[in-house]
């Protein structure tokens, strides 16, 4: 292969062509040393990133992150977070000769795609945004599936976390896009079994939550805390549940995290937000909570709601579970 710099779509394929192929034959570190060694721009990436190259910025935080370089990973990680533009349009007036150039070297680019496991470039789509495109390559830096493993993983994808964390306040990044990695972290981290990293992960991302008074990523946060099993903070809880957005299921699950937590009070004084309706899934577990601290009219009230819903089912050939 040699580089095509006649367009910069091309230089900046070539630099992840050459990074993929160089780590088949060398350790990561070697690989990141032969590949400045053939092309002056295959190890640097700088924020804002420039057009094509987050696909390149991916393979250098994996890279990185594998040779135990953990904080120049976190630093082209930055550097794909901190590029929050949504593409460019890349249609230009060709000549028909340019016309026939572009078509010879996208087929070229085609067979290396498909070879190396390269997304295919498409110059008449636009620049992919780096967001996206860590989203979509995310097995690259963050693995879930065993064949993309490597020694010391796990911490990388924990410290990777932490970083996402501590950047969601950070005015030269994108707030949304931030929040939107971490949570891709933490579900690869739930996808390969690694649960209490996840939660930890969760759990940090809640607490930043909490503190944000527009609760930015609330959305996201109660089903990713749902997911990995995370009991949400009160406060949360009763927002997500008075919003009304939830299944009986998942707001059954939110009272039962709090109950798990050790205060059953707080458990049912929350769990009422989401006490509307005909949902005999919630009214079963706030009747036991009522129950369990006292609240005997509260309890009472459920009790008779619950015989009438499960009366009326039966009448319908409903469904009683739910």
């Amino acid at each position: 292969a040699r580089r095509a710099d006649r367009h910069d779509a091309y230089a900046a394929y070539f630099d992840v062509f050459l990074l993929r192929a160089l780590a088949n034959v060398y350790t990561p570190r070697e690989a990141l040393v032969e590949a400045a060694r053939f092309s002056e721009t295959a190890t640097d990436a700088e924020m804002p990133l420039g057009d094509w190259e987050s696909a390149k910025a991916v393979e250098l935080v994996r890279l990185n992150a594998m040779a135990g370089d953990t904080a120049r990973a976190i630093e082209f990680l930055r550097a794909l977070l901190g590029s929050t533009g949504a593409g460019t349009d890349s249609i230009e007036e060709l000549s028909d000769s340019q016309q026939q150039e572009r078509y010879r070297l996208n087929s070229a680019l085609g067979t290396l795609a498909q070879l190396y496991g390269l997304r295919q470039l498409d110059l008449y789509a636009g620049t992919p945004a780096p967001l996206h495109d860590l989203i979509l390559r995310r097995e690259r830096p963050f693995p879930a599936e065993a064949e993309h493993h490597w020694p010391g993983d796990v911490a990388w994808m924990t410290a990777a976390g932490d970083a996402m964390v501590s950047w969601l306040d950070d005015p030269g990044l994108d707030r949304a896009g931030v929040l939107e990695a971490a949570f891709v972290v933490a579900w690869q981290l739930h996808s390969r079994g690694e649960n209490d990293h996840a939660r930890a992960i969760v759990s940090k991302l809640a607490g930043r939550i909490t503190a944000d008074p527009n609760r930015r990523g609330l959305p996201h946060l109660v089903l990713m805390a749902l997911r990995v099993g995370n009991a949400l903070p009160p406060e949360l809880a009763a927002e997500a549940l008075a919003q009304g957005n939830l299944s009986g299921e998942q707001e059954v699950e939110i009272i039962e995290g709090l109950q798990q937590a050790g205060d059953p009070a707080t458990a049912l004084q929350v769990g009422r937000m989401a006490d509307t309706g005909d949902k005999l899934a919630v009214m079963r577990i706030l009747a036991a909570l009522a129950d369990s601290v006292g609240d005997t009219d509260y309890a009472e009230d459920l009790k008779n709601r619950i015989d009438a819903s499960e009366e009326a089912r039966r009448g319908l050939r409903v469904d009683e579970s739910v």
